[in-house]
């Protein structure tokens, strides 16, 4: 079960207050060796990889090397060997502390602080988008403690310094000398968890010790609460008897194109990547990616996956940009029409929205709408 710590508020302790630390058992959720024996795998051949941990990480990777490191851990994350353990503990923790009433991050965010290096600024989560009330937990895959950890303020205290931040107009300098006097570095090792609201200010200083701390955190949202600026599939929904993990995937095709507003200065290449890996993270298996025709005004290649060719081979259509649909109404409530017979899903992935087949019409206009803004603004 998981246990939450007796209540110690104290602001002359110098770690932070432990009681919102929850614990889950290392051996059922084996987070640390998963992500250990990923990276130790991509550091195959280097001299001394075998005697390679995530603490002393720094030895075999200088901190200007990490995007290698960062990519293979994400790669690991929309894997069933990390995604099964890491939805089963979301799932008790939803069902232990919010009834089974919430959503959970799809894809955890990963964090790697080197001796000498600091990872985030002062900031609570809500600053960058998430709504104010979605649940924060963090997670250390090595023992934390003082610079190599993460600084967290007291609920009230952060409310305090965010209101004279705004007031006051301060700089980022000024936000996390503010920020600074205010937070405390949480001791913790790994199979504990640190649960704090998304208008609770965090940061890092820089790593002091001689170990490296690798850690990953993830967001749940109770049902009602503002999910912010986050789309739709940032959120799994909570599943009491696992069958997000026992589904298989969907069948998927990418359209990508160069015909309007961004979508004429975004590379194809690049166009690919993004819809390929927003597939990936949304367990959709991609068939065939097509890129529009340049010159025709009535989109072959969309007809073509839509009623022609494609049909029938699919259930989601993945769309760079609702800047790719026709820009003639009756032309888009057409292509709606077509998709909606069809069961399809259709997803917008510059504009964050999901056209499903009952709410087809209306978010097939919302999905443009929202690229034309992106347009006039």
């Amino acid at each position: 079960m998981l246990n939450e710590h007796a209540r110690l508020r104290s602001h002359e302790k110098r770690s932070a207050d432990r009681s919102d630390i929850l614990r889950f058992d290392p051996v059922q959720y084996p987070f640390d060796r998963i992500v250990n024996e990923c990276v130790r795998r991509r550091l195959a051949g280097h001299a001394g990889n075998a005697q390679m941990i995530l603490s002393n990480l720094h030895r075999f990777v200088k901190p200007d090397s990490l995007d290698s490191i960062y990519a293979v851990i994400y790669d690991l994350f929309l894997t069933a060997e990390f995604k099964v353990p890491y939805n089963g503990l979301c799932r008790k923790i939803i069902a232990e502390k919010f009834a089974g009433r919430a959503a959970h991050q799809r894809v955890p965010s990963a964090r790697i602080q080197m001796p000498g290096q600091s990872s985030v600024n002062y900031h609570t989560d809500e600053w960058y988008g998430h709504g104010y009330d979605v649940q924060n937990f963090w997670a250390p895959l090595t023992p934390v403690s003082g610079t190599n950890s993460l600084y967290v303020c007291d609920e009230h205290d952060s409310l305090l310094v965010t209101d004279k931040i705004r007031t006051e107009r301060r700089s980022i300098e000024e936000i996390n000398q503010l920020a600074r006097g205010a937070c405390r570095p949480l001791t913790m090792s790994f199979g504990e968890i640190y649960h704090f609201n998304s208008h609770v200010i965090h940061g890092t200083e820089p790593n002091q010790t001689d170990q490296t701390r690798v850690s990953f955190d993830f967001r749940i949202l109770l049902d009602g609460d503002d999910r912010g600026l986050k789309d739709e599939s940032f959120f799994v929904p909570f599943e009491h008897d696992g069958a997000a993990e026992k589904a298989e995937q969907q069948s998927g095709v990418v359209y990508i194109g160069k015909r309007r507003g961004f979508t004429q200065v975004i590379s194809q290449k690049y166009q690919a990547l993004l819809c390929n890996r927003y597939a990936a993270e949304n367990r959709i298996s991609v068939l065939v990616s097509e890129t529009e025709l340049c010159g025709f005004d009535h989109l072959p290649t969309l007809w073509n996956m839509v009623a022609g060719g494609y049909a029938g081979t699919f259930t989601e259509l993945i769309a760079f940009s609702a800047f790719l649909l026709p820009e003639d109404a009756d032309a888009r409530k057409k292509f709606a029409e077509e998709c909606k017979a069809r069961r399809l899903t259709v997803h917008f992935v510059a504009e964050d929205i999901v056209a499903r087949p009952a709410n087809m019409l209306d978010q097939v206009e919302a999905g443009y709408r929202r690229s034309q803004a992106s347009r006039d603004q």
